[in-house]
């Protein structure tokens, strides 16, 4: 079967030297967790990159729109809930993005 333009794209860009650094984080990272560490290792340089996204846009992870959307719930909100689903619901996803 033919891969899409976009499974094309996404194989080239898992590729470059910028995805290396994720996937190497993502190993020793899972790593450190698996053996029950209470803090882990992040590369500086990996961590250069990222630092302003995650420091201003912590809703671009799952888990903390699952906190997030209980917090509106709570508060009796939920008109500004994030990416869909009821908290209660857990992941919107299967947790297998294309990463």
């Amino acid at each position: 079967m033919e891969s899409t333009p976009y499974e094309t794209l996404m194989a080239a860009f898992l590729e470059t030297p910028e995805m290396a650094d994720w996937e190497e984080f993502v190993a020793a990272a899972r790593r450190q967790l698996d053996t029950g560490a209470d803090t882990v290792t992040v590369p500086a340089a990996f961590l250069r990159r990222v630092i302003d996204d995650i420091a201003t846009s912590p809703l671009m992870f799952g888990a903390v729109q699952q906190d997030w959307n209980r917090h509106c719930d709570a508060h009796g909100q939920p008109e500004f809930r994030e990416g869909g689903g009821r908290a209660e619901d857990g992941d919107d996803d299967n947790g297998e993005g294309p990463f």
